[in-house]
């Protein structure tokens, strides 16, 4: 009986450690860079103009997340391109909370740190990332695609 127990408990051991390799970490699943496939404004699928719009970038490390976008600027008469204005959101930290389909993001109120909710959702094998706007998500959402490393 005790051979028995000897064999079974490194089998046990073994088993575990090999699923939890399998499941990501809610944090684990985000790290990375996202590039905007999908923009939604007010029900309507917008395009991305690929100079300004198409380079926005959501950034997860592990301490910080960085939303990068782009806004359309002047039109540069001598290379003949539009200039793109860029803004960056920093986020000194966040969260995931896969059971309530959550991101939050912190930012900062009347100079005191704020986890703000964004309502998201991850598809496609964890590779097509979903952020809702908190007061109207089906008009208003940004889908982003994971980069490869």
């Amino acid at each position: 009986m005790k051979k028995i127990v000897l064999l079974l408990v490194p089998a046990l051991v073994l088993s575990c450690s090999k699923n939890e390799e399998k499941n990501d970490t809610p944090k684990s699943v985000l790290l990375g860079t996202w590039k905007i496939t999908k923009k939604v404004v007010n029900g309507e699928i917008k395009e991305l103009y690929s100079d300004c719009d198409a380079n926005e970038t959501f950034v997860f490390q592990e301490k910080e997340a960085i939303n990068e976008s782009y806004e359309k600027g002047k039109f540069n008469p001598f290379n003949n391109n539009l200039e793109c204005r860029s803004k960056k959101e920093v986020y000194p930290t966040y969260e995931y909370k896969k059971e309530e389909n959550k991101l939050y993001l912190e930012t900062e109120a009347n100079g005191k740190p704020l986890m703000v909710p964004q309502k998201i959702t991850l598809e496609n094998n964890n590779t097509q990332l979903t952020i809702y706007d908190n007061y109207n998500a089906e008009k208003y959402y940004k889908v982003y695609t994971k980069q490869n490393k």
